[in-house]
């Protein structure tokens, strides 16, 4: 009598649906090792008190307790808040100016693009990728002691990556952060901002420029269907 054969096929099927979403995603990502380390080094920031001027060079982010909110006095005032509004409107609109088609791959070389000034002193911008359905993408360099902001989002879903910045010298603030608290970056890092939130990213390398990579997504009024993108992930997961 011939041995039957195990159907494998079948078994990863009846498995449940978030330990085949997790056995998938493991296959996506399980050859950035590295990327996976500074995941878990990132998960759990150190924070000191704003009076502490050294942060430890393990620390992947280190969370600076503050002890009053950084946007208390611009939140007070209204004409500086509606100023502040406006220049980040300005700057969006300016990003959003190289539009090319969603099919075309757009490469770039941040040594040689022309950079733009914002209203922020010692930064600068370049705007590399615009398409009104799927974002604005620029690179915003910010010489040594100088700061971009403070910024409001004023659209979607916006993304903040550090492409090549001095370690430790990048902070960031966010209206967003429990208790009042700054981050500290290091390269590879990357910050998530809400609409409608306002931060400040700060460099205070005395000798590094900080060069960021801003994706700024649109808003949108349509509601998004999770449950589409579950099915299609899980046709993925069963093929």
């Amino acid at each position: 009598m011939a041995p039957v054969k195990k159907d494998n096929r079948k078994a990863k099927i009846t498995m449940p649906l978030h330990e085949r979403m997790q056995q998938f995603a493991s296959g996506l990502f399980s050859s950035f090792s590295g990327a996976h380390a500074a995941r878990k080094r990132v998960s759990n920031p150190k924070v000191i008190h704003d009076s502490d001027s050294e942060i430890e060079e393990n620390d992947t982010r280190a969370a600076i307790r503050m002890k009053e909110n950084p946007f208390s006095k611009l939140e007070e005032n209204p004409e500086e808040m509606e100023k502040v509004k406006r220049d980040s409107e300005a700057f969006i609109e300016e990003i959003a100016k190289t539009t090319l088609s969603k099919e075309q791959i757009h490469v770039f070389n941040a040594a040689d693009m022309e950079l733009h000034p914002t209203h922020c002193e010692g930064v600068g911008f370049a705007p590399i990728f615009s398409n009104a359905k799927i974002g604005n993408y620029a690179l915003v360099v910010l010489e040594p002691k100088s700061t971009f902001g403070p910024f409001i989002n004023t659209a979607g879903l916006m993304t903040v990556a550090c492409i090549e910045i001095e370690d430790f010298k990048v902070i960031w603030t966010s209206a967003n952060l429990k208790e009042n608290q700054k981050v500290t970056f290091c390269n590879q890092v990357h910050a998530l901002v809400l609409p409608d939130d306002i931060f400040t990213i700060e460099n205070k390398s005395t000798s590094q420029p900080a060069k960021l990579l801003l994706v700024s997504c649109p808003k949108t009024t349509q509601p998004t269907n999770y449950l589409q993108h579950l099915g299609f992930a899980r046709q993925l997961v069963e093929t």
